[in-house]
């Protein structure tokens, strides 16, 4: 029985991670992902009420899938912007943070830590879990 919950929680990560990635970035997004950087996921919906399409995007440094714990740069950081949309129809940077989504290899023996991005109105949360013998999961919001 536990050898079937930690299959299902490897094969969950596996998805969530692999779903992410395949999603088409919107092409008014490309001004946004930070040189040497390419996304990692995003999402869109209405951040702050104004029922407008705002977005949240999460970049991934180019070649990260290939850092290792050799590495000395291995714990690279993992932009997240917020993106929202002005009454103009343009996008605007409102915000940014690069400590709130771990690194690839700071999930421990379940690889890959960064699990969903979740946005409703108002509100975002980002979703992370990783482990080894002790499992951590941890879902940050931002109102």
């Amino acid at each position: 029985m536990i050898r079937i919950f930690f299959l299902v929680v490897i094969l969950s990560a596996c998805f969530f991670t692999a779903q992410a990635q395949e999603k088409e970035v919107p092409k008014e997004l490309q001004p946004y992902v930070l040189e040497g950087y390419e996304v990692l996921d995003f999402t869109s919906g209405d951040l702050n009420g104004d029922q407008l399409t705002d977005y949240v995007l999460i970049l991934k440094s180019k070649g990260e899938d290939s850092a290792s714990f050799d590495n000395e740069e291995w714990e690279i950081a993992r932009p997240v912007l917020l993106l929202l949309r002005q009454h103009g129809g343009g996008l605007k940077s409102a915000a940014s943070n690069t400590a709130v989504v771990p690194c690839r290899l700071c999930g421990g023996m379940m690889g890959d830590p960064y699990q969903a991005l979740e946005i409703r109105t108002n509100e975002f949360a980002i979703s992370s879990y990783g482990g080894s013998s002790w499992r951590w999961a941890e879902t940050v919001t931002f109102r």
